[in-house]
């Protein structure tokens, strides 16, 4: 069953069939929608969190996209998490940030490590991988972006921190 108006049709007949049976649309699909309007607020008018999920999709796409730059994070086991996907493209999105944030310290070992500089400079290495590695290196390596992505990582927002770390004293 695929399609928004099929998913309809199915519904009402379960629900003529089967009265007690309450037919759901896909929360994947709406946790999916969430997430993408999410990462669409604009403060003043300027989107808050879109450019910094583009540079996490940086790195994830050059990872992806070229086999030698995967292995070499295959065999560092904590950058090799961020490649795992979820059940939607934004929700991989957001567990790639999380991910980011959390094993950043590998993922700067990997970019940084003569494996990858060998790759970057090879004989019949592409302007756009060059270009895609120097990104890459810029992106983990970009202090105030790590900050400004710790507001995806659980927990670590402003409304779930200890009053007296939010209100900027300490309680008696």
């Amino acid at each position: 069953m695929d399609g928004a108006a099929n998913c309809i049709k199915a519904f009402k007949e379960l629900e003529r069939l089967r009265p007690r049976i309450l037919g759901q649309r896909c929360a994947v699909h709406g946790y999916d929608l969430l997430l993408k309007d999410f990462s669409k607020i604009k403060l003043n008018g300027v989107p808050v969190f879109e450019d910094d999920l583009k540079e996490v999709m940086t790195v994830v796409a050059l990872v992806m996209n070229n086999t030698a730059v995967y292995d070499l994070f295959m065999l560092n086991e904590s950058a090799l998490s961020l490649m795992h996907g979820a059940a939607t493209c934004m929700s991989s999105l957001v567990i790639a940030v999380e991910r980011f944030c959390r094993d950043i310290s590998a993922l700067q070992q990997v970019m940084a490590s003569t494996e990858m500089e060998h790759e970057r400079t090879r004989l019949g290495v592409t302007a756009k991988f060059k270009t895609g590695v120097g990104a890459t290196r810029r992106i983990v390596n970009d202090a105030d972006l790590h900050e400004r992505l710790q507001l995806f990582v659980p927990g670590r927002d402003a409304a779930c921190a200890p009053r007296a770390e939010r209100d900027g004293f300490e309680e008696a």
